[in-house]
C-alpha cells in the first residue's frame, strides 16, 4: 500500500508557473496535497475494491493533481478526491467496462459528489442505486431504519423530491474488513442548512448490506 510519504514521480510532469521555481512549486504541492494521500487511496480502494488496483489509481491521481496543480482553488483535499473519483471512473471503463453500467449512478449517488444540483438529483436513477444493495439490506438515516430495497428506493426518492443541496467529499477510511466510513459535507435547504454526515457503509462482495448515516 502506498502513504502520503511514498515517493511520487513528480518529475515526469514538471513545470511551473513564471512566478516561482520548479523546486517551490513541488514543495507546496507537497505541503498542500500530499497529506491527503491516504484519504485518496482509501477512496480509490472503496470504488476498485481491490488494494493493487487502488493503488494504481491513487497514484495515477496525485500525477495529474501535481499536472493540474495550478488550477487548485480552495481546499486541497476535496479537489484532489474530486481528481481520484474522476480517476477511478477512468480506469474502470478501461479495465472493468462491465461495472461501470450504472456503478456512477449509483455509488457515486450513495458518496456524493461536490456538483450535485437539483438537475443531478432529478436525473438520479433510482433503480440502478438499489441494485447496489442487498435484497436484505438495512439502511438508517436519521434514527430511522429502512429494511430491504423497496423501503431503500422510498427514502432515496423521498429525499431527492424535498431537498436540494450540494456536497463536499471530505474523506473515506477504511474501518474494517469490508467496512468504509465516508465524511460529507452537505449544504442546502433542509432544516439548519449544513451539515456533516458520516455514511458508515459494510460491504458483502459486490452489495452493501448495511449503510448507516449520522453526524
Amino acid at each position: 500500500m502506498l502513504l502520503a510519504t511514498d515517493p511520487v514521480p513528480l518529475h515526469q510532469y514538471e513545470s511551473a508557473p513564471p512566478h516561482e521555481t520548479l523546486s517551490e512549486r513541488k514543495r507546496r504541492f507537497e505541503q498542500s496535497v500530499l497529506p491527503h494521500f491516504d484519504a485518496a487511496y482509501n477512496l480509490a480502494r472503496w470504488l476498485t475494491r481491490n488494494d493493487q488496483d487502488a493503488q494504481d489509481v491513487a497514484q495515477e491521481a496525485v500525477l495529474r493533481a501535481y499536472r493540474f496543480f495550478d488550477g487548485l482553488r480552495g481546499e486541497a483535499k476535496p479537489w484532489l478526491l474530486a481528481i481520484v473519483r474522476n480517476s477511478c471512473f477512468t480506469w474502470l471503463a478501461a479495465n472493468r467496462p462491465a461495472e461501470t453500467v450504472g456503478f456512477e449512478d449509483g455509488a457515486v449517488e450513495l458518496l456524493p459528489s461536490d456538483a450535485d444540483g437539483p438537475e443531478v438529483q432529478a436525473a438520479r436513477n433510482f433503480d440502478t442505486l438499489v441494485t447496489l444493495f442487498a435484497d436484505d439490506a438495512i439502511v438508517i438515516d436519521e434514527g430511522k431504519t429502512r429494511r430491504d430495497t423497496k423501503e431503500i428506493r422510498a427514502w432515496r426518492e423521498n429525499v431527492a423530491s424535498v431537498y436540494e443541496y450540494t456536497t463536499d467529499l471530505v474523506g473515506v477510511k477504511a474501518a474494517d474488513e469490508g467496512e468504509y466510513v465516508a465524511c460529507v459535507h452537505l449544504e442546502g435547504n433542509f432544516p439548519g442548512g449544513t451539515v456533516d454526515l458520516h455514511y458508515r457503509f459494510t460491504v458483502d462482495g459486490d452489495s452493501i448490506r448495511r449503510l448507516e448515516i449520522a453526524p
